[in-house]
């Protein structure tokens, strides 16, 4: 399998999963703006509830970023190995014709 026919597929899953960890920040954006928000309108028992709410949200938000970026960093990792493979491969085949 060629080099040129890997990097667009990887491109787009790296494209992909990059979108995603910008969703997953937006959220945790978006919680604690909202956590903000009901700290200054609302009493202390909603306050607490909601915040402890929020916070669950943000926990998860961030073990999903962290899942994300394994996940790039893996990808990444895998074409380098395969293009590093394929780059040995055609090296090793040139040297036997030799």
């Amino acid at each position: 399998m060629a080099i040129s026919q890997l990097l667009p597929s990887a491109r787009t899953m790296v494209k992909r999963l990059l979108l995603l960890l910008l969703i997953i920040i937006i959220i945790i954006i978006i919680s604690i703006i909202i956590t903000i928000i009901i700290t200054i309108c609302m009493p202390t028992f909603i306050v607490i509830t909601t915040t402890i709410t929020i916070s669950i949200i943000t926990t998860m938000a961030t073990v999903l970023v962290m899942i994300v970026t394994t996940m790039i960093i893996t990808v990444a990792l895998s074409l380098a190995m395969t293009i590093i493979t394929a780059h040995g491969h055609v090296w090793i085949t040139s040297m036997k014709s030799t």
